[in-house]
């Protein structure tokens, strides 16, 4: 949830930047993406189980591109996220492993209050022991509230079931 607020953040970000922006002529405007790299190390406990914590330390790139409509106004914004992982429990924290995981946001512009989350969001695949946790499908939430609206396919950490991805950490 934290990193779908932190991305909702960002979004919320690029359509108040472009809104400030204003209008663009009414000649059509091609697609405009921005690339990004933060380094910044951030933590996000994709599970509590009990006695330890399944973790993971990340940081995240991407693009950001903006599609304008015949008016020259921003219409929809995608964002393709590239997450570098590094997943440990916090009873081994030296013993964990490096994944990448992708995601793929749709952001209408004129809402700026709903964000769209589609494909394959997150997994965790724990070496020999395969995939111990997932999320694809769509996820739309809200940005103002970070409450989810709508869910299609299975979303583990949204659902709360982190027991495989707690059993495969335990010590």
């Amino acid at each position: 949830m934290k990193r779908i607020i932190m991305l909702s953040t960002l979004a919320a970000t690029m359509a108040l930047m472009l809104a400030l922006a204003g209008p663009a002529s009414a000649e059509k405007i091609p697609p405009d993406t921005q690339r990004f790299v933060d380094d910044e190390v951030q933590t996000f406990v994709f599970a509590d189980c009990g006695d330890f914590e399944v973790r993971s330390d990340y940081t995240v790139e991407g693009t950001i591109t903006t599609f304008y409509d015949s008016s020259g106004n921003p219409d929809y914004y995608k964002m393709h996220l590239i997450f570098h992982d590094f997943f440990y429990s916090t009873e081994n924290p030296d013993e964990g492993f490096a994944e990448t995981n992708v995601e793929s946001l749709v952001v209408d512009a004129s809402s700026d209050t709903e964000v769209t989350v589609s494909g394959l969001q997150y997994h965790v695949t724990m070496p020999g022991e395969g995939i111990v946790l997932v999320g694809a499908g769509i996820l739309r939430f809200d940005t103002e509230t970070g409450e989810v609206v709508f869910e299609g396919g299975p979303h583990q950490l949204e659902s709360a079931d982190t027991d495989k991805v707690c059993a495969a950490f335990e010590a």
